[in-house]
């Protein structure tokens, strides 16, 4: 069980069996997320690490930092929220990962604007937050509820999907672990997000109950070599297992 109690999941239309067949055309979004999908997978060799991190003091500081942020009228803070701070601290530290192949180039963009993954019934959709290294993380959540309530309300623009460096995609709410999470083109990495589950860790030399977290990272093989991307997740589970390293 995840610390706090169970995660409420996310509010899907329900569903039922048909009584008989049905058959939908693969058309509008439904058919530009699978040419996409299928181009990042058929054109970027993916490769996925996983890594498990102990986020025990990530979910203490994001229970303080949450409490704060609503006494102050804002969204929150989630556990989203302290990933793309955390993706982009990392990313600054390994510049490398903030890249995309154009034609014969690897472009390398000096500013982090990081897309989330969002689910929608008509489609996932990957709003960005830019410039997030300039933005606390009360900003992040602030423009993170914005892009949100923007994708499932159907009034995102389309510069508000366009232009991303790294994307994120979150699917602990449905209690899931580690997965292989596909690139969004023509991205470098994608950063996968797990549950967080309490369970028996070996913590100072003790045997004791701890919070863990599978992360799951996958890249573009033509851009980034094996060695280079784990050192980028290396920093990654660095700081979401130290959290004061951030200095928010």
């Amino acid at each position: 069980m995840p610390p706090g109690g169970p995660r409420p999941v996310p509010a899907l239309p329900a569903q039922s069996m048909p009584s008989v067949q049905q058959r939908t055309p693969l058309a509008g979004r439904r058919r530009v997320i699978a040419r996409r999908m299928s181009e990042s997978a058929f054109t970027a060799p993916h490769v996925t690490l996983t890594t498990e991190a102990d986020v025990t003091e990530l979910v203490h500081l994001r229970r303080t930092l949450n409490e704060a942020d609503r006494a102050r009228g804002g969204p929150g803070i989630s556990y989203l929220d302290l990933f793309i701070v955390i993706a982009a601290r990392a990313l600054a530290r390994h510049p490398y990962m903030n890249a995309r192949l154009e034609g014969d180039d690897i472009v390398v963009e000096p500013d982090v604007h990081i897309g989330i993954a969002v689910d929608h019934p008509d489609g996932l959709l990957v709003p960005v937050i830019r410039d997030v290294l300039d933005l606390s993380v009360g900003a992040v959540a602030r423009r993170r509820a914005a892009v949100v309530q923007g994708a499932r309300g159907g009034t995102l623009t389309p510069d508000q999907l366009a232009g991303g460096t790294f994307t994120i995609t979150n699917l602990g709410a449905y209690d899931i672990d580690g997965f292989t999470p596909i690139i969004n083109p023509p991205q470098a990495a994608i950063l996968g997000m797990g549950r967080i589950v309490e369970k028996p860790a070996v913590y100072q030399g003790q045997v004791c109950v701890r919070s863990m977290m599978t992360l799951s990272l996958s890249f573009d093989h033509r851009i980034v070599d094996g060695a280079p991307a784990a050192a980028f997740l290396q920093t990654t589970k660095r700081l979401a297992e130290q959290p004061a390293l951030l200095h928010l």
